[in-house]
């Protein structure tokens, strides 16, 4: 059992293979701070402890929703676009709508054709609420 939010955020961002690199970046904060915070020589504040519990509960449900999609969120402008889409619920994957059981029967060729289409939406997405331009696309 977790000891306080940031060790239980730590052991969940674990589990879902995410780094503590990218969870920083996803929170706008240096990894250092994350790091201190998840092996314990800081404690985040009572509202730090509610964004970490907040940005991992966001994160599963967005996992949830792609699922077997597997999100990229190795650039953090992205991630921040999708992640704010889901926290207004205004998220919506066609892949979801089918079920996890029929999800299952797709290919790795189909998965990946998808996965190409969601990172197209991603960088349009990110595009659109950050007017900015996606890495790599110049």
């Amino acid at each position: 059992m977790p000891l306080n939010a940031a060790s239980g955020a730590a052991e969940e961002i674990q589990k879902l293979k995410i780094s503590d690199a990218q969870f920083a970046q996803l929170l706008g904060l240096s990894k250092a701070t994350i790091c201190r915070w998840f092996n314990g020589t800081a404690k985040p504040t009572p509202a730090q402890e509610l964004m970490l519990a907040d940005a991992v509960a966001d994160i599963k449900e967005l996992f949830r929703k792609l699922h077997p999609i597997r999100p990229d969120l190795s650039q953090p402008e992205n991630a921040r676009a999708v992640l704010k889409l889901l926290r207004q619920k205004q998220l919506w994957v066609s892949v979801h709508e089918i079920g996890y059981e029929e999800a299952y029967n797709y290919t790795k060729d189909e998965i990946a054709a998808a996965q190409v289409k969601f990172d197209a939406g991603v960088n349009a997405l990110a595009k659109e609420i950050l007017n900015v331009e996606p890495p790599g696309s110049s």
